[in-house]
């Protein structure tokens, strides 16, 4: 990001190369924010494999350069960066390297060198368990100029496959661990809530 990265103190769950939102771009007045914002972009299937991580990583940098990448191949440095393959996907963190080591292949042709990530941060503190909500609103709004959105990890539930597109707040069955995009927030009858690509 342009505005710069402070390295997280050495902790269990980070490591010496990851990057505190909140230490880096500070927190932000919720007034501030406006009621909608919107970055989406073409959603990439994955259909039945475990890719989830490489196609929302993917479809993450189509956003912010205009032009499709291959997850196939992003999923195969996956496993380059985790040291071997896995047949049920990766994680964020493993996830995350792979666009800072190895880069991004457009499907258009180019070099997957041109496309690599500086760095990456995180919202979560481990340690500081909170309703992150607020904190992903803000962290799209402050990185809203240079078209970034945001990977997350969720553990999906059996009723979040809702026909009106809207999740519901209460909690069905636990179906697995799940990568998706999340581009932006919007209001919808007075209620804030955030906009997904899964």
């Amino acid at each position: 990001m342009k505005q710069g990265l402070l390295p997280l103190k050495e902790k269990r769950f980070w490591e010496k190369k990851d990057f505190s939102h909140k230490a880096t771009f500070g927190s932000l007045d919720l007034s501030q924010l406006p009621k909608e914002s919107i970055l989406s972009s073409t959603i990439l299937n994955q259909g039945f494999t475990n890719k989830c991580t490489a196609f929302a990583s993917c479809a993450i940098q189509e956003s912010e350069h205009n032009q499709p990448f291959d997850p196939d191949w992003y999923y195969f440095q996956e496993g380059l960066v985790n040291g071997q393959h896995s047949e049920t996907g990766y994680d964020l963190r493993t996830c995350m390297k792979a666009g800072v080591k190895r880069g991004f292949k457009p499907l258009n042709g180019g070099i997957p060198d041109d496309f690599k990530e500086a760095s990456y941060f995180r919202i979560d503190d481990p340690y500081n368990s909170t309703d992150l909500f607020d904190d992903i609103r803000v962290a799209l709004w402050i990185a809203k100029d240079e078209k970034k959105t945001l990977c997350a990890g969720v553990n999906w539930r059996s009723n979040w496959n809702s026909p009106d597109g809207i999740i519901p707040s209460t909690d069905g069955s636990y179906t697995g661990g799940h990568c998706i995009k999340i581009c932006g927030f919007t209001e919808i009858n007075g209620v804030q809530y955030l906009i997904i690509q899964n």
